[in-house]
């Protein structure tokens, strides 16, 4: 399975196919080998990876250091500071 996945990993990087069509082939693949995919298995594994992106992104520069430095430039501002561009 392990030359299918490349295969298929570098047909997407070279704009050759799309991700659920990948994810299609995959699941033949595994369907091939006796293991059933769910016909909405695809769909669960883009929300998954979104997910794990974004907690994975926030761990490293979390949203709340974005809070604090636009209200510490609001408050900044309000008090008669003048704005960097």
């Amino acid at each position: 399975i392990g030359p299918i996945t490349q295969a298929l990993a570098l047909a997407e990087d070279r704009g050759w196919t799309q991700p659920s069509t990948n994810a299609r082939a995959f699941h033949i693949a595994l369907s091939m080998l006796g293991v059933e995919v769910d016909d909405d298995e695809f769909e669960k594994g883009q929300a998954q990876l979104l997910d794990r992106r974004g907690r994975e992104i926030d761990s490293l520069l979390p949203q709340r250091n974005l809070a604090d430095a636009l209200k510490k430039l609001q408050a900044g501002n309000s008090n008669g500071s003048q704005q960097v561009q």
